[in-house]
């Protein structure tokens, strides 16, 4: 199956469509529990330019091609990201993605339980 994702061609000068695409780019960091650091590498990209772009700071200065990478890389972990002409977004997940967000989610849950946990210990 040849993975899918969305170019960005239409993306030159719309900065509404790259906020949201940033803020799904951030989400979908957060699920899979990378840092900056190592979403940055998997993508192809920089973690300064990452940040800039999760902060949305200076959006516009950010190429469409960087959005690609980060969506190429999104397609190779199993994650989907539509984006319509009508500004309608749809974010689909491979049940494989699915549990290793999941995974993330309750391990990151089960470390805050053991911080707090220790804490309160001390």
């Amino acid at each position: 199956m040849q993975n899918e994702y969305i170019s960005f061609f239409f993306l030159e000068g719309q900065i509404e469509h790259k906020r949201k695409l940033a803020q799904i780019i951030r989400a979908v960091r957060g699920l899979f529990g990378y840092s900056q650091e190592e979403m940055a590498k998997i993508a192809g990209s920089s973690r300064p330019t990452l940040s800039k772009l999760e902060r949305m700071e200076e959006i516009e200065k950010i190429r469409h091609e960087t959005f690609e990478k980060f969506l190429r890389a999104f397609a190779d972990m199993g994650v989907i990201v539509r984006y319509y002409d009508d500004g309608g977004v749809q974010v689909e997940m491979t049940p494989q993605a699915l549990d290793i967000a999941v995974q993330n989610s309750l391990d990151a849950w089960a470390a805050k339980e053991k911080k707090a946990a220790d804490k309160k210990k001390k």
